[in-house]
């Protein structure tokens, strides 16, 4: 596997687990909103509407860091395709002489 295969599949690895992590803080939010004994109404709302900016400017950051990682991974495909027509060709000339 190459490297810039391997920092690839991390990047995606860091991102699928911030998107957990976020996600479990959310849902324990959720959870906390609804004991209202543990937390007044008030604050939690403020840090409900708190987390869920945050929660979609992740899930935004996460879209667009696979949409890079997908164009970025179609520019290398389309590279390493016309690398192999060329030697292919270059082949075939070397036949053809």
């Amino acid at each position: 596997m190459t490297q810039s295969k391997k920092d690839q599949l991390e990047r995606k690895s860091r991102l699928r687990e911030e998107n957990e992590k976020y996600m479990r803080a959310y849902a324990t939010l959720m959870e906390s909103v609804v004991n209202d004994r543990r937390v007044p109404k008030r604050m939690m709302s403020e840090n409900t509407a708190h987390l869920a900016e945050y929660y979609a400017a992740s899930l935004e950051e996460n879209r667009r860091m696979r949409m890079y990682l997908e164009a970025e991974q179609e520019r290398k495909d389309r590279h390493e395709l016309l690398r192999f027509a060329q030697s292919i060709s270059a082949w075939q000339q070397r036949f053809a002489s």
